[in-house]
């Protein structure tokens, strides 16, 4: 199977619930063996993740990580914000922050076009030591369409998510199957 067939098979059902306020929001997680499991959702970072990750392929980002069942989602943040976990032990979530990072443009850092994000994703790599490689390969091989799709993507998640009622559920899938 070619990499850019294997981006396209689902490997888990996701279900994102929203609670009547954020801390009240969950994920569910279903995979194809029937099995399931629960975490506290973080929309705002979430969904964001979910969209980039799929597109550029990285697979061993938040969502990828999650739901090979390699790590616990809330043991994860829990312990990455308690100093527990260093990010050098989830390589991919460094990479995984850059892009969503470039992507979002949160601090408006240039422009929201595809070489506004390439620009983003290469200052990113010249902040990191071990990763700044894997960053720069990224940026160099995503095309002008796949980085216009992750910031429409995203953009479309983030409205989804503002419509939904409290109690309401974004069905979704990772990765997110791109057309």
């Amino acid at each position: 199977m070619t990499e850019a067939l294997a981006l396209r098979v689902a490997t888990a059902d996701v279900a994102i619930v929203k609670g009547d306020t954020p801390a009240g929001d969950r994920i569910s997680l279903t995979f194809p063996d029937g099995t399931s499991c629960r975490a506290v959702a973080h929309v705002i970072h979430d969904l964001p993740h979910l969209v980039v990750e799929s597109a550029f392929g990285i697979d061993d980002g938040l969502w990828g990580t999650l739901t090979s069942r390699r790590r616990s989602l809330a043991l994860d943040r829990d312990s990455l914000s308690r100093g527990l976990v260093k990010e050098r032990d989830w390589p991919g979530r460094v990479v995984s922050r850059a892009a969503t990072d470039a992507v979002v443009n949160l601090w408006r850092d240039g422009p929201n076009t595809p070489g506004g994000v390439r620009d983003r994703l290469l200052a990113s790599a010249k902040r990191e030591t071990w990763q700044a490689a894997r960053i720069e390969d990224l940026a160099a091989r995503l095309d002008e369409d796949t980085i216009r799709g992750a910031w429409l993507g995203v953009r479309y998640l983030y409205g989804s998510w503002r419509a939904l009622p409290s109690g309401g559920k974004l069905r979704l899938t990772w990765p997110l199957l791109l057309a």
